[in-house]
């Protein structure tokens, strides 16, 4: 009893001298400070957050967190550096923070020359898809593969010659559907070709072309048994340019060219005054200038221009029988070659093989580079898909961070977040089986994956139209890009416009109709040689963020770029800020002339494009519609109570994909 007393009365003299202490103004104006930062990055005002992070630090020099904060809000921001600097701040305070010190080594390692300089890595097994493997029905998976087609979601169709099948895989190596065709099926099928929304199948024992719809079925079919316009003796491989259709006759030694509808247009590379002919056409790739194909007979592949005039030969005498080809996004060729699978540079006439010290199959009748980054192998005579993946991506371990956690709809939380490869590109292609998430360091059992990029077909998109007085010439070009990007968006939510003035504005409402858009962009009431460049872009960026959808900044001009264009924020700063929140940034010109260097900069480190108003924009679309992602998002109903929106809980999601891992950390504030 007497202990007791003692015990109540020593709680009793701490406690009056707890009361008795001066409140620390500093701590609460910096967490309050701190709590507007983060409310503030959640929304994506990252100027708004750093300025929060940075009165939180005034108040409190020393706190880790508000400077933890403050390097995300700077990296969001395109300011890579400074934010390097807070996150070594943070880890030189003597607290171990993993997770931070990991993505900091990746980040560095990015920014630095070692993506450019990293040697070729060798290419290590990931998994086998055996044909003899059976399905729920006891059948064989497939027999005998020509043709495999890699997806936007890091899976591939698989055309199986031998067992007369198109199968669609998933990132995973499962099997997910068959293409049912038509009654009886698809018969030998040797080709897919994905391609304005149908797929393209060549079936080489009837001699046609059938065009599959997104269910599998066949919608159409073209051609017929003969050499004739439009007929073929074995249709094997699969090509387009963007407009049109090539298709390799093997009994013809030929190709034949054709619309998306299948209207025959001509045929080439039968023997003429400058060119023999071709003896055994085979694989095929093409780009809007330049048809490949591969003489298997001849140990070599032929360049044609697009109306069929024969251009060059490479790789003459250091081939040995070709039957792939795909046509890489630096310009080289991957070729499927027997055993082998080699580089063909056309620049140089070069070929080197893909891995020098090991063949890379018995029969290797097509090879290509799945949406991440692996090599998928057709084995034909072993009925087997080998997949290998670059050694360094096995080893290092997948990138992740947190880019937002949305408490709207609170007590339900959703996370989004990127998974990356150690050198920035998307992971995609990922299911809910590959993520663990805790808060608080509690397990949530039951999440639910609200969103992964590669299913979306959404995407945003913001205009900003150059305001350089030479625009007032292409008044009818800027009209029509309008016009057809507000029609090809109008169900989408609509485009943004920004006019890249002294004063860089929203012009229009998302919704506005054609006619409105069109007047707001060809308007010459802001023409001025000193457009805020940089500004409009950020404006016009700052419109899609936060976001999860494909967002797209487009500039509109005439390739010119303002004087003091980067005044307030560098190029670097510039091309940062879109690369670190997913923004693609591509130019369309008005007139079809070569645009600024600063211009094609952007383009190239975000992943864009340029493009003319002149030309078709289908691709420009079908292309944003198409390009991989790495976003994904997860929701629960959170466990960790609240207390009024006063306590900081942690979030910690945990990726893993075959022998690869990451893990991303980020923290919230529940709403007051």
């Amino acid at each position: 009893m007497r202990i007791l007393l003692v015990l109540m009365g020593l709680v009793l003299a701490i406690g009056i001298e707890a009361e008795g202490r001066p409140l620390d103004y500093d701590q609460v104006r910096s967490d309050n400070a701190f709590r507007d930062g983060v409310l503030a990055f959640q929304t994506g005002q990252y100027n708004k957050a750093v300025l929060g992070f940075e009165q939180a630090l005034r108040f409190k020099p020393a706190a880790r967190e508000p400077r933890k904060w403050l390097g995300e809000a700077l990296w969001a921001s395109g300011l890579n550096q400074q934010a390097l600097n807070e996150w070594h701040h943070v880890l030189e305070s003597g607290v171990p923070d993993d997770v931070l010190a990991a993505r900091v080594e990746v980040l560095e390692a990015r920014l630095s020359l070692l993506p450019d300089l990293r040697p070729v890595d060798r290419y290590l097994p990931l998994y086998d898809l055996e044909g003899a493997s059976k399905d729920k029905e006891g059948h064989k998976l497939f027999q005998r593969p020509t043709s495999v087609r890699p997806l936007p979601d890091g899976g591939y169709f698989l055309t199986a010659f031998g067992s007369e099948s198109v199968l669609q895989v998933n990132a995973a190596g499962r099997v997910t559907r068959r293409l049912i065709g038509a009654v009886g099926g698809l018969r030998g099928p040797f080709d897919l070709l994905p391609w304005k929304g149908h797929y393209y199948v060549s079936e080489f024992t009837t001699n046609q072309i059938a065009i599959v719809d997104t269910n599998g079925l066949v919608t159409k079919s073209f051609g017929s048994s003969g050499s004739g316009d439009g007929q073929f003796l074995g249709p094997q491989f699969l090509a387009t340019d963007g407009s049109a259709l090539y298709v390799t006759d093997w009994g013809n030694a030929r190709i034949s060219k054709f619309d998306q509808n299948g209207v025959f247009l001509l045929s080439f590379g039968t023997k003429t005054d400058s060119f023999e002919g071709l003896k055994s056409a085979t694989g095929i790739a093409a780009n809007a200038s330049t048809v490949y194909v591969c003489d298997k007979e001849a140990g070599q592949i032929d360049a044609f221009d697009t109306s069929g005039n024969w251009l060059a030969a490479y790789g003459a005498g250091r081939l040995a029988a070709p039957e792939r080809l795909r046509l890489l996004k630096d310009g080289r060729l991957l070729v499927s070659d027997g055993t082998r699978v080699y580089f063909l540079d056309t620049s140089t006439d070069t070929v080197v093989p893909f891995d020098p010290e090991w063949n890379q199959g018995v029969r290797v009748t097509s090879a290509d580079l799945d949406a991440n980054h692996n090599l998928v192998l057709a084995d034909f005579d072993d009925s087997s898909i080998r997949v290998l993946a670059e050694g360094n991506t096995i080893y290092s371990g997948l990138a992740a961070h947190i880019t937002r956690v949305n408490t709207q709809a609170y007590p339900k939380i959703v996370v989004t977040f990127v998974v990356q490869d150690r050198w920035g590109r998307p992971v995609t292609g990922l299911e809910l089986s590959n993520f663990r998430v805790t808060e608080s360091k509690v397990t949530i059992v039951s999440p639910t994956l609200a969103f992964q990029g590669f299913r979306s077909q959404d995407s945003r998109i913001a205009v900003v139209v150059d305001q350089d007085p030479s625009m007032a010439q292409f008044g009818q070009e800027v009209g029509d890009t309008v016009g057809y990007l507000t029609k090809a968006w109008a169900d989408r939510g609509g485009i943004t416009l920004v006019g890249a003035s002294t004063t860089p504005l929203i012009l229009n409402q998302p919704l506005s109709s054609v006619s409105d858009n069109q007047a707001l962009a060809t308007s010459t009431a802001s023409l001025t040689k000193y457009g805020k460049f940089d500004l409009a872009v950020r404006q016009a960026a700052a419109s899609m963020i936060p976001g999860v959808d494909r967002r797209t900044v487009v500039y509109l001009t005439s390739g010119s770029v303002p004087q003091g264009a980067f005044s307030h924020n560098g190029l670097a700063e510039t091309m940062a800020y879109l690369k670190n929140n997913g923004i693609v940034f591509s130019v369309i010109s008005t007139n079809g002339a070569p645009v600024a260097p600063e211009l094609t900069y952007l383009a190239e480190q975000t992943g864009g494009k340029i493009w003319s108003a002149r030309d078709d924009l289908s691709g420009f679309l079908e292309r944003i519609q198409n390009r991989v992602v790495g976003t994904y998002a997860l929701s629960w109903k959170s466990p960790t109570p609240g207390e009024a929106g006063t306590r900081l809980i942690p979030v910690s999601v945990e990726i893993q994909k075959f022998k690869q891992s990451g893990r991303a950390e980020l923290s919230f504030f529940a709403p007051q």
